[in-house]
């Protein structure tokens, strides 16, 4: 009954405030969206970040004057090393047809004899595909009796792993300004209704009403508005990807368990505001 009661009471200072909800709603709106904008950015970037860091393989040329047995001695060596998941032989006939199949024609005909040297390709463990460990695992590979030169992108993996970071410290900021955002609108939606409700309230304290009982319906209100905002906000922002930005852009919706958490931070987000508001026009 008392559950009720807390309800048909948040409802109606909703009702009440009409307008200042509206406006409350659309911002809230408007935080939100940014918010999820930015989950699905930084789902997108982690993803691609990954399938970037499987790219990052490192190329050890062999020497022209290593046997069959020899190579074949080395190529378990590198396997066996710590930090390579691994490791795979090209011929230098394959890397001839490879280099036609890039071009588009053949060139084997204006070539007296085949320029590129045998290899393998060197695939590093997963903690390994950092500046730092490629350069540690290169050095390692180019000490190895029949390896001529290793190859790998050196200055294209720090510049990728400073991009992410500078994208993630300024993501991070980004959520913190949008998350306070959403507290401070919801703090002076309650602090207005609590305002309007002035009278009301006080009568109910005279009446031995407690703190509990004077406060727990405008806490569901900013939770309601909060989590409103949420589930329009998620629902424009999914038929935005993929109705709209797909078709030109590969981007993904994060995983339905990370909306349920983006649910979650709403009703946080709306209770830290309720408690602002509360905490700054009750007076009781």
């Amino acid at each position: 009954m008392r559950t009720g009661f807390f309800v048909r009471e948040s409802f109606r200072g909703i009702k009440r405030e009409k307008g200042n909800t509206l406006l409350s709603l659309l911002s809230l709106l408007m935080a939100f969206v940014l918010l999820d904008l930015y989950f699905v950015g930084a789902y997108n970037l982690s993803f691609f970040s990954e399938r970037l860091q499987r790219g990052l393989v490192l190329q050890a040329f062999l020497t022209d004057e290593l046997s069959d047995i020899q190579r074949d001695s080395l190529q378990v060596s590198i396997g066996a090393l710590a930090g390579v998941a691994s490791v795979e032989y090209k011929s230098s006939d394959s890397a001839l047809a490879e280099l036609e199949r890039d071009l588009g024609e053949s060139i084997a005909g204006e070539l007296s004899a085949n320029p590129l040297p045998a290899s393998f390709t060197v695939e590093p463990a997963a903690d390994r595909k950092t500046p730092e460990g490629l350069a540690e695992l290169a050095e390692i590979l180019k000490a190895m009796p029949g390896v001529e030169e290793v190859l790998y992108p050196e200055s294209w993996a720090a510049d990728l792993e400073n991009a992410f970071a500078k994208t993630e410290r300024l993501g991070m900021w980004l959520f913190i300004a949008l998350s306070a955002g959403v507290i401070l609108l919801t703090a002076n939606t309650i602090r207005l209704v609590l305002k309007s409700r002035a009278q009301a309230v006080a009568m109910y304290a005279l009446l031995g009403a407690g703190r509990g009982f004077l406060t727990i319906p405008y806490y569901l209100e900013g939770i309601f508005l909060a989590v409103m905002s949420a589930i329009l906000a998620w629902g424009g922002v999914a038929w935005l990807i993929l109705g709209v930005i797909r078709s030109t852009l590969p981007l993904a919706l994060f995983p339905f368990t990370a909306g349920l958490l983006t649910l979650g931070l709403a009703v946080v987000l709306g209770l830290a505001g309720s408690f602002l508001g509360i905490k700054k026009e009750l007076k009781v």
